[in-house]
């Protein structure tokens, strides 16, 4: 089995007017019988249909066992002998070569090279063996201008940009980076054929327009459309002191949005997140609600499509830095599937609140995944004024409970029953009044379901004991 492969070298066009482009062919077997690879004029494709100019050996490789194994072991146990027909090589023959014996051979205008294995331990040996072609020629069009830009938002400060293979036969690039349209004051380079080159440190949040030029020995691309990225911006919330307020209900996430990142973010010396992996927040950001009047549950959600970050943490706490008290927390509870095919994002419901506090929420990134996500807030229960028409409507405070949970309803609370997360009942009470305190001060911290019964219709709530 013939394999045949093929990657560009660039030399510069000022030296050399014509295009050098390596081809390889390969083939492997089993060296107790002789392991053929024959090379024909016509299996020389990389020029297309320009005029080739010269062909000359380069490298050759032998790995045992395997495509990626070891490489020392021809001369001991194996060798190769190769033979040129045609061409400025006719008839030449090097018997018994390894590595370096074949490179550099000008085998221009040749009709077939063979190389043949020799077996030299009396061993079964698989042997994966193949050479490059280095071969030259003249170009007769510039390549295509559609090398476009990797990544446009979010590059980091490191300098790393990356693009794209311009179509058409490419030996290199020149790159211009500038702070400003048609500048190159930032970066300025004539390159090889490679995709990715390092242009510097760059600013925090900042645009650099990006041109990039492909040519060959036929002359560069014309008028090549300028690009732009810019630069990702620390995120100013990766102290819990410095945590962004988010409103209920604003709706960041309608539709596919980003409002938020982690990226370089660093681990917090606050508490973490129950269901978070490991023992630490390695990249953690920090946001803030306050629950708007008449509210009792809230959503709290990163499961929306557009971000990078495509495995998040999150947890909710009320209390205050230093001494937070963890009343929600979801890794992998998102429903939305995500680029990656998974629903890996984070999605708390129902979860319970009270009117009038803050709370905060944690975001890490699972494991150390950094990028950018979408966070919002939005109301599940309202008891707002109008609901109080509902014989049934009533509030209750404060949640977290330390001690004391307060009921208060329109009409008479008839009973409430109060249910430990396996389903106990750990609490009964008849107020038969419009108000009821009850004393939590003996339960076990945790979350608790309270079923509040009034005029006949029961409600639900979930609170959490401090």
């Amino acid at each position: 089995m013939k394999k045949i492969t093929f990657s560009i070298l660039f030399f510069g066009l000022s030296l050399l007017g014509f295009s050098q482009v390596i081809q390889n062919f390969g083939t492997t077997g089993v060296d107790n019988d002789a392991v053929v690879l024959t090379i024909n004029s016509v299996d020389i494709t990389v020029n297309g249909a320009d005029p080739i100019t010269a062909i000359s050996l380069a490298t050759f490789t032998v790995h045992y066992n395997s495509a990626t194994g070891g490489t020392t072991y021809c001369g001991d146990w194996y060798d190769f002998d190769l033979t040129v027909i045609g061409g400025a090589s006719d008839g030449t023959t090097i018997p018994a070569g390894c590595d370096a014996d074949f490179n550099g051979l000008d085998v221009t205008g040749f009709t077939t090279i063979t190389l043949t294995s020799n077996d030299l331990d009396g061993y079964f040996d698989v042997i994966f063996f193949d050479i490059d072609l280095l071969v030259s020629f003249d170009a007769s069009s510039p390549p295509s201008c559609n090398a476009m830009l990797s990544a446009t938002e979010n590059v980091t400060l490191e300098g790393d940009i990356s693009w794209s293979e311009a179509s058409g036969l490419v030996d290199g690039y020149d790159v211009a980076v500038g702070t400003a349209s048609g500048l190159s004051d930032v970066y300025s380079e004539t390159l090889g054929n490679v995709s990715t080159t390092n242009i510097g440190a760059l600013l925090e949040g900042t645009t650099y327009y990006v041109t990039i030029t492909p040519f060959n020995s036929a002359g560069a691309s014309i008028d090549c459309a300028e690009q732009t990225f810019v630069t990702f911006v620390f995120p100013v919330n990766d102290d819990i002191a410095a945590a962004i307020a988010v409103t209920v209900d604003e709706g960041f996430c309608d539709g596919t949005n980003t409002n938020a990142h982690n990226i370089q973010a660093s681990g917090s010396a606050e508490a973490f997140g129950s269901c978070f992996q490991g023992t630490e927040a390695l990249s953690d950001v920090w946001f803030t609600f306050t629950v708007p009047a008449n509210v009792a549950t809230v959503d709290v959600s990163t499961d929306f499509t557009g971000g990078t970050l495509l495995d998040t943490e999150l947890a909710v706490y009320s209390g205050t830095p230093g001494s937070l008290v963890e009343i929600g927390c979801s890794q992998d509870d998102g429903v939305t599937d995500l680029s990656n095919g998974f629903s890996w994002n984070s999605l708390i419901t129902d979860l319970a609140v009270t009117a009038g506090e803050t709370y905060y929420i944690q975001i890490d990134g699972y494991t150390t995944q950094t990028g950018t996500f979408c966070l919002d807030i939005s109301t599940n229960q309202v008891l707002s004024t109008n609901s109080y028409e509902n014989e049934a409507a009533f509030t209750y405070y404060p949640n977290p409970v330390k001690n004391t949970l307060s009921l208060n309803a329109q009409k008479t609370i008839e009973q409430v029953s109060m249910f430990n997360m396996l389903g106990q009942e750990v609490l009964r009470a008849t107020p038969n009044t419009v108000d009821s305190d009850l004393d939590m001060s003996n339960l076990a911290t945790g979350a608790y379901f309270v079923k509040v019964t009034i005029a006949n219709v029961t409600e639900t709530i979930r609170v959490i004991k401090q």
